[in-house]
């Protein structure tokens, strides 16, 4: 029997937006890492798997070396990485940037690896600008399919090669991939991403002990006919505002067959949104206690606060003081105060009939909506010139 954990997108990043002293977006990443360990000694796991994007930028800083050390690199067991997008892991460079990191393990063309009495074959991302250049741009939905095509192709011959060299271990595909099924905690569909979809029934059909597919930030198992499980390991943790729900990592048993998902608690990012008929007259800085018992927890969290309100409850909002309410009440950092402000629909104006003509029915208008009396010559001005110039 051997336990693997499954882990992917953790991009390491120093200098977060998210930061309210510089590097505490990092150390919130770098404790997520260290529980990842623990939790792979905790259940006795032999491997740790590592289904790409551990950085966030194709410039990695010394910051974030660091910080994989101290976290990911503390597991002294087998791991093996694929590598991530272009835009976070590989860069496009000849030298990638977990390979820095020989802990790594990072892999980089497609191979199968036998580690921990198993066979894993790895798919990394790898860019599909060749084949745009040598169809000469084309449609890119064409030359997304076509890709996944050729992904597919890859992987049953990982598959075939698994069964020849390792016929008594556990065949187990790791890949850095959208897979279709899949779902972003916002819930967009892989199917739609404008990307190379692998298709779920090839997947399927090879017959994979199991199956762990990173890129996508919201942890899933997707439902299948055959085969082993095909996990979506979704980030240890949150990323951004629009990836809510739970967020961990999954240990599978290659005796069972299960994959079960094993949450993980980090600094919350919490969205305090205050429609309009909830909005306080008497004093915009209680706006939070207006949830009652149904507000939300915002303490140590990194808080975005986004409010409706009418033009004139507008002006009354001081969002410094706002912002020193939501310290005081015990936020970690507030990120952001967004404004959607409301404007009031005026009621019909009276008099407006058939029988006024258009001078008389504009200057009604400008009556009623309170119209300086600058803007209103220029109105008047405008409408004379155009009803002169249809012959009104």
């Amino acid at each position: 029997m051997t336990r693997i954990l499954c882990f992917a997108d953790l991009h390491l990043k120093y200098g977060s937006p998210y930061d309210r002293e510089p590097g505490d977006r990092l150390e919130d990443q770098v404790k997520v890492g260290q529980r990842i360990v623990e939790i792979a000694r905790e259940r006795e796991c032999s491997l740790i798997l590592n289904a790409g994007d551990t950085y966030e930028g194709p410039i990695v800083q010394p910051e974030e070396y660091a910080a994989y050390a101290r976290s990911i690199g503390e597991w002294h067991g087998e791991i093996l990485a694929v590598l991530g997008n272009g835009r976070h892991d590989s860069a496009k460079r000849s030298v990638t940037a977990p390979e820095v990191i020989d802990k790594a393990n990072t892999i980089t063309t497609p191979c199968v690896a036998q580690a921990a009495n198993c066979a894993i074959a790895c798919l990394p991302w790898c860019p599909v600008d060749r084949l745009v250049a040598t169809r000469g741009g084309g449609e890119r939905a064409d030359i997304n399919r076509e890709a996944a095509a050729h992904l597919i192709s890859i992987a049953q011959d990982l598959r075939a090669e698994c069964s020849e060299k390792f016929p008594d271990l556990p065949a187990i595909l790791l890949a850095h991939w959208s897979v279709e099924g899949g779902v972003t905690a916002t819930g967009v569909e892989a199917i739609n991403f404008a990307e190379p979809i692998i298709p779920r029934a090839d997947i399927e059909a090879m017959d994979w002990s199991a199956s762990f597919f990173g890129h996508v930030h919201a942890a899933q198992e997707l439902l299948t006919v055959m085969g082993g499980p095909i996990v979506i390991p979704g980030s240890p943790l949150p990323l951004s505002f629009g990836e809510p729900g739970e967020h961990g990592v999954w240990i599978f048993d290659t005796e069972t067959g299960a994959a079960e998902f094993v949450p993980i608690e980090s600094r919350p990012l919490v969205t305090v949104e205050i429609p309009l008929d909830q909005f306080p007259d008497d004093d915009p800085w209680t706006l939070l206690a207006e949830y009652g018992d149904d507000a939300p927890d915002i303490t140590d969290a990194i808080v975005k606060v986004r409010y409706t309100a009418t033009a004139e409850q507008a002006k009354r909002i001081d969002h410094r003081k706002l912002r020193d309410a939501l310290y005081e009440a015990g936020a970690h950092k507030v990120f952001a105060i967004e404004p959607i402000v409301e404007r009031e629909t005026r009621a019909r104006v009276e008099g407006v009939t058939e029988t006024l003509g258009e001078m008389e029915a504009l200057d009604a208008y400008i009556e009623a909506q309170v119209i300086d009396a600058k803007t209103a010559g220029a109105m008047r001005k405008r409408t004379s010139r155009y009803l002169s110039e249809v012959g009104a």
